[in-house]
């Protein structure tokens, strides 16, 4: 009950900061010097316009290739599932950009309600219900269905995936294994990232939980392959078949990568975070924005391997310094007034995320000693931990790539305050007098 109603409470948050906060229009200047009127813009500008375009029949394609050059080019910058949550929508009558706002904030309020029974299910009733409040009210993914990005659903399926995996780990059978991997193959529907998860916890978790045999094992194994495939191996086919070179889940690492990966972002103010027009100048001249995208991220992933090539001895530093920005360790404050300029985000908020940031990582820290004194596994958090650093090493440093790691952090941070809080009761108990111990009798001598 404590739960829905935390869960109630953190969609309302979520519509007021849409409607009080993400009305107002953007002005932009595409390229070319054509202005541009929005409520969103870049990846939440493709979500939005990618669902309508389906639903009016054009498929899956490039939305502003299309409304500016009438170009009709393929589009895999992204996995499909919050495009298709958007659909359903958009097919209703529910087009507009202040709309898919405000529908996807039910979606992002999930995050209390998957954050609290994980909780509840690998620690305690009373961590769950903590958890469920870091969910609802945490600054640091509130902002998400406001920007129309997919993060909006990631966060609320990579903690349902962490559920069903410690299901499994409490009760080793193949309908378990089963939901681990139908919800893991959903979030690798919402970021690619979430593939990692399949290689550090879920074949571990298999192989290492007590109680099954090997039989049992293969089975869980093929539950969970054939849960996971099952979702993203037909959209893996569809981008085999329309795309010329190879495309898998998504085109977004080569962009990415090239983002950040030049000499703006591996030295000076810049260094670690990203800039769009490293990506515009490998494109320049090429002729290919308007071709087939699996032909224009071959190319910006040659160039780009190139320009790591001829700076290898830059990266370990550039690889320090983006894990340091997202785990807020380097420049976060410089990290903050990025987000806000850059990603759009209101300054105030980016500001209360940095401060809240902190306590929540430092709870998790003592949440991961926690359960290994109670040999709670730790391992399917980390997975997730890791699954987002390792995407950032790779590629740029932006607060949005942690969302993946948001929900081990929230339920880590939630097991530290339940602790506090046992620790204190005990402690207040101690100082109490007792009533119920009658005093000694003092004996005399007759």
């Amino acid at each position: 009950m404590w739960i829905t109603l935390i869960t109630l409470a953190g969609l309302a948050v979520r519509v007021g900061y849409i409607l009080i906060f993400r009305t107002g229009y953007l002005h932009g200047i595409l390229p070319g010097g054509a202005p541009y009127i929005t409520r969103v813009w870049g990846d939440g500008l493709v979500y939005h316009k990618q669902a309508n375009l389906l639903v009016d029949g054009k498929g899956l394609i490039a939305p502003l290739p299309y409304e500016l050059r009438h170009v009709v080019q393929q589009a895999a910058d992204h996995p499909p599932l919050y495009v298709l949550y958007l659909a359903m929508f958009s097919a209703v009558g529910l087009r507009g950009d202040l709309t898919h706002m405000l529908v996807s904030a039910p979606a992002a309020a999930l995050a209390a309600t998957t954050f609290g029974l994980l909780a509840r299910r690998m620690w305690s009733p009373r961590a769950g219900i903590i958890a469920a409040l870091i969910g609802a009210f945490n600054p640091s993914i509130i902002h998400f269905p406001g920007f129309v990005v997919s993060e909006t659903l990631t966060i609320p399926l990579m903690a349902a995936m962490l559920l069903w995996l410690y299901r499994f780990w409490d009760e080793p059978n193949w309908k378990n294994a089963f939901g681990a991997g139908a919800f893991t193959g959903l979030a690798v529907l919402c970021h690619p990232d979430a593939s990692m998860v399949v290689f550090l916890a879920i074949i571990p978790a298999i192989l290492f939980v007590r109680g099954l045999t090997w039989r049992g094992r293969l089975g869980a194994l093929v539950a969970a392959g054939v849960a996971c495939g099952g979702l993203v191996m037909p959209w893996v086919a569809f981008n085999l078949h329309r795309y010329d070179r190879p495309v898998y889940l998504s085109v977004g690492l080569d962009y990415s990568m090239a983002q950040g990966s030049c000499d703006k972002t591996y030295s000076g103010e810049l260094l670690g975070f990203y800039w769009l027009q490293c990506m515009g100048d490998r494109l320049q001249g090429t002729d290919l924005e308007l071709k087939d995208q699996s032909l224009g991220a071959e190319h910006l992933r040659h160039e780009t391997f190139k320009y790591i090539g001829a700076h290898l001895n830059r990266l370990p530093i550039v690889v320090a310094a983006r894990v340091g920005r997202v785990i807020g360790v380097f420049r976060p404050m410089q990290q903050a007034r990025l987000e806000a300029f850059i990603e759009g985000r209101e300054r105030w908020l980016v500001n209360l995320a940095v401060i809240t940031y902190y306590p929540i990582a430092l709870g998790a820290i003592g949440g991961v000693v926690l359960m290994r004194r109670r040999k709670r596994p730790v391992f399917p958090l980390m997975a997730t931990v890791a699954s987002a650093l390792i995407g950032t090493a790779m590629t740029l440093a932006v607060l949005r790539y942690r969302a993946g790691a948001e929900p081990a952090l929230a339920v880590l941070c939630a097991v530290s305050v339940d602790a506090l809080i046992l620790w204190v009761q005990r402690a207040w108990r101690d100082t109490e007098p007792d009533a119920e111990i009658e005093p000694e009798p003092v004996l005399t001598a007759v």
